[in-house]
């Protein structure tokens, strides 16, 4: 074959084929004509478009990925992939249009001549799964020469997204029943649980006093763990003296934070027995005179 045989920028005319036998050798030719045709080359590049630096999880982050025919040839049956690097998933790419064509994260444009480029739109949602993580996007291309040989970008289009920390937080407050400050300890000892997929953990313990109105606020707590909800509440230990336990009252969400109140009433004063009447029995009803008007 003559040098460049193939490839997509290169045209071949041949003539003057001979043959012939010189004494005991056969002689043999051709021309060839190498005609420049130009040459097939695609670039790919992607970035944000949705205005700010970092993203929280609820987001929707919108992304534009433009495909660029750099070369002298058209380039058919490009197909466009976008993928967050090291997942298995990308952002869902939008149809504008009849340039192209999509399926999920995926676009298909059916031909694209020298010079011409085209924008494909997408979105992603922020999961919990993406919280607290620099991810990068990723978008790559493949596209067939006017000789179906495959031709793809030189590098593909690259952008970092920033998810930032979701924190949420924590708060408990007391209520004493039946009582009055004199009765309510000094201090009283109330624990921070975190609990994920039902898990609960203790965090740390803290004392409450009537100085803080016995209320306690922990924040910047983590609302996400491997992708799973973390839920906080509180509890005290043991029931200060003189008090019975009512009941824990658990409010709230990430959104809103967290919040537990703790109810303990003060225990009544035992009633002092009535005391026996003559032979232990129940001593008899005081005697009452009735009287009438007519009598006085």
């Amino acid at each position: 074959y003559p040098f460049g045989y193939g490839l997509s920028y290169t045209g071949f005319e041949y003539s003057a084929a001979f043959a012939k036998v010189k004494g005991d050798k056969l002689i043999a030719g051709v021309t060839v004509t190498n005609t420049y045709v130009g040459y097939a080359e695609i670039s790919i590049t992607k970035e944000v478009t949705s205005t700010g630096d970092s993203f929280n999880v609820g987001d929707i982050i919108w992304f534009a990925i433009t495909v660029n025919n750099d070369g002298t040839l058209p380039v058919h049956d490009i197909v466009v992939t976008d993928e967050f690097e090291g997942e298995t998933y990308g952002a869902t790419l939008v149809a504008i249009g009849d340039r192209y064509t999509v399926s999920g994260n995926t676009a298909t444009i059916a031909n694209l001549e020298a010079g011409q480029s085209i924008t494909i739109i997408g979105y992603y949602v922020v999961t919990p799964a993406n919280d607290n993580t620099t991810m990068t996007n990723r978008a790559t291309a493949e596209g067939r020469d006017p000789h179906n040989d495959p031709i793809e970008p030189e590098n593909p289009g690259r952008v970092p997204v920033i998810i930032n920390q979701t924190l949420t937080t924590a708060t408990v407050n007391f209520v004493w029943l039946n009582d009055t400050a004199a009765n309510r300890p000094a201090t009283h000892p109330v624990t921070l649980y975190r609990s994920i997929g039902g898990v609960a953990t203790a965090i740390e313990t803290v004392n409450v006093t009537a100085a803080d109105g016995w209320t306690a606020t922990r924040t910047g707590l983590p609302a996400y763990s491997n992708g799973q909800t973390i839920s906080y509440f509180w509890r005290q230990g043991v029931v200060p003296a003189g008090y019975t336990f009512v009941i824990n009252s658990d409010v709230g969400s990430t959104a809103s934070g967290f919040r537990t109140t703790i109810w303990n009433m003060l225990t009544p004063a035992p009633v002092p027995p009535v005391p026996a009447g003559p032979g232990g029995g129940v001593p008899p009803a005081p005697a009452v005179n009735l009287i009438t008007i007519e009598d006085l």
